[in-house]
């Protein structure tokens, strides 16, 4: 039945009724990319479903997951203000073992990384007959009073009366991403669309969150959610914002943010808020379908209206471009290859405080400028009236050919501007690929070197091969703390098509060497608790809890990357433990545990010490 549905909400998109081109070829796009992958991950894993077994509600608490068994991609996350050892991750996943369904998981930590908890909350549509034909784009936003906001898409339809709707939902948490609460009220928008024959009627897609955090704001408090909106029945599409006041629910009209009504394409909105409580969206669009551009749009009364919109850059990029609309990236579906605009705001009272920064990525500005894509930036000092001329963030010199894509970045408590990308500069075939990140303590003006965050690299040709083709998605995040900063991502290095979820603590105190802390599996079967004593002496213990039986593998590097100890290996079960290395041999100084199970990697820094 399940298949059926979503077979039959395909055709209707095809076979519906004439509207406006430019809104139905939007439509068709937005359908397919929310259920296609999901579908071709059902059959590529042999898990169709052909009874009502796996129809399940998927708030049922009773539905049973592998961890390591299920596709983590299109990652978002975000840290507690409050409490910087509190994160928050979630991403899209497939689950391979049977239960094949488009949902978010939500992980936290409150221990800032050392170990990760999965949450109980299953973002489904709250309905106990629901059927789930697709949807994701999770994303999070913490206020400065601690609590923890998060938004997801369901495409979803009522096998009893086939009522399908394409909604946007809410939940909000109290507790550092342990417990969901869903309000009475927790759509955000909601398009129902027709499975006889009329086809679909609209959408909300491509969400993103921000928040006042500054008391001084008139709007302080506000939630802010920014998103594309889509209609068959007005003939329209728009980057629509919708506001949430403290204490209230999100409004139901949205506040149009493109004032130029003539794009003929127009997605993929970010959004921010300044110190003073503008708030600012952009979006990526086409007046021609010949010439793409990336814009954005300042509200300054709190969400309700926008500015006249401002160009940032032109964009040259495969898929949309003339000329070059077959290129793509190795493992990035040529379909679902976008530019992933994204925004931050220094709202700091430091002296950047009016900054903005923008990064996307693209292979050039007016025309192709090299054969790979880059990394692409520019900010404003002027609260967002003007922009600095593009250029290509990340500094390779050589193998200019190669891709650097999917850039996310953001603004810390002290000003800071990280940034990370996935990059294929050691890689001359143009494949294997590496996240990649560097930093900024001027405002933007200068970056520090590039440096590789991985310890492995992920062949993108096989990304895809579990999750339908959708790869890691389009989205990573990064963090940051007073001395810390913090990338996540959805990592490939098994090679297999599995995708596991990682974050990274990089220490980068300023006058100081970057260092990388610890890397960890946030949804691997392995969790380190501990690794003691620490400072060492001659021996090194940790203690670990494993939902596998397996090899485990530990090994010792010095800071720069090269192995130290020849690697040890200890068979475990699926339960809790203890490990020991012995460590006399090694000079006094800071090194890194790596400890692998299974295709998921640990890494711990330790001292060792005479």
């Amino acid at each position: 039945m399940k298949n059926k549905i979503i077979l039959f909400v395909i055709l209707t998109i095809i076979i519906g009724p004439a509207w406006s081109q430019n809104v139905q070829q939007t439509l068709q796009d937005i359908y397919k990319e929310k259920t296609e992958w999901r579908q071709k991950a059902i059959q590529q894993n042999g898990h169709i479903s052909s009874g009502t077994n796996n129809e399940k509600s998927l708030t049922d608490s009773n539905i049973l997951v592998s961890a390591t068994a299920d596709i983590q991609s299109e990652v978002h996350a975000a840290i507690n203000p409050l409490d910087s050892t509190n994160i928050v991750v979630s991403s899209n996943y497939v689950n391979t073992t049977g239960l094949a369904s488009s949902v978010n998981f939500i992980y936290y930590t409150k221990n800032f990384g050392q170990s990760w908890q999965t949450s109980s909350f299953v973002t489904g549509p709250g309905v106990s007959n629901a059927v789930v034909l697709g949807g994701g784009d999770p994303n999070f936003v913490f206020t400065d009073s601690g609590k923890a906001y998060f938004t997801w898409i369901n495409l979803w339809a009522n096998p009893t009366n086939f009522n399908t709707l394409f909604n946007l939902y809410w939940a909000s948490s109290l507790d550092g991403g342990n417990t969901w609460t869903r309000n009475t009220n927790d759509i955000i928008g909601s398009a129902p669309y027709s499975l006889n024959g009329t086809g679909a009627t609209g959408a909300f897609d491509k969400e993103w969150l921000a928040t006042d955090k500054n008391p001084s704001s008139p709007y302080y408090g506000n939630l802010y959610c920014s998103f594309l909106q889509a209609s068959s029945v007005t003939n329209t599409e728009f980057i629509g914002v919708r506001r949430k006041t403290p204490g209230g629910v999100f409004d139901t009209v949205s506040a149009q943010v493109n004032t130029n009504n003539n794009y003929q394409f127009i997605q993929f909105s970010s959004i921010t808020v300044d110190r003073a409580g503008g708030v600012h969206a952009t979006f990526f669009a086409s007046l021609d379908t010949q010439t793409y551009s990336i814009y954005t749009a300042v509200s300054n009364d709190g969400g309700l209206t926008f500015q006249p919109e401002v160009k940032i850059s032109d964009v040259s990029l495969a898929r949309y471009t003339t000329g070059q609309k077959e290129d793509s990236i190795i493992g990035i579906d040529s379909t679902r290859l976008y530019p992933s605009p994204y925004i931050c705001a220094d709202n700091t009272p430091g002296p950047y405080s009016n900054n903005l920064y923008m990064v996307w990525t693209a292979n050039g500005t007016t025309h192709k400028l090299n054969s790979g894509n880059d990394v692409y930036y520019s900010r404003s000092t002027d609260g967002g009236t003007t922009w600095s001329t593009p250029r290509v963030l990340n500094d390779n010199t050589t193998n200019l050919t190669t891709d650097q894509y999917y850039p996310a970045i953001t603004v810390g408590a002290t000003g800071r501007v990280a940034i990370i990308w996935w990059d294929r500069r050691d890689d001359s075939a143009n494949v294997k690929s590496n996240i990649y990140m560097t930093y900024s303590d001027d405002g933007g003006q200068t970056f520090a070197p590039d440096f590789k965050v991985t310890s492995m690299t992920t062949d993108f040709s096989t990304v895809g091969l579990l999750n339908g083709g959708f790869g890691i998605g389009e989205y990573n995040a990064v963090l940051t703390t007073h001395d810390y900063i913090i990338p996540v991502w959805s990592d490939g290095r098994s090679n297999t098509g599995q995708m596991n979820l990682y974050s990274a603590f990089i220490k980068a105190v300023p006058g100081q060497s970057v260092g990388l802390q610890n890397i960890t599996s946030i949804n691997g079967p392995l969790k380190i608790t501990s690794v003691f004593p620490n400072p060492a002496k001659d021996i090194l213990s940790l203690t670990y809890e494993s939902s596998e039986a397996g090899n485990m593998e530990l090994s010792v590097y010095d800071v720069q990357g090269k192995r130290i100890l020849p690697l040890a290996t200890q068979q475990i079960a699926a339960t809790k433990g203890t490990a020991a290395l012995n460590i006399n041999s090694l000079a006094s100084g800071t090194y890194l545990l790596k400890v692998m199970l299974n295709g998921t990697l640990n890494v711990r820094e330790f001292v060792k010490v005479k």
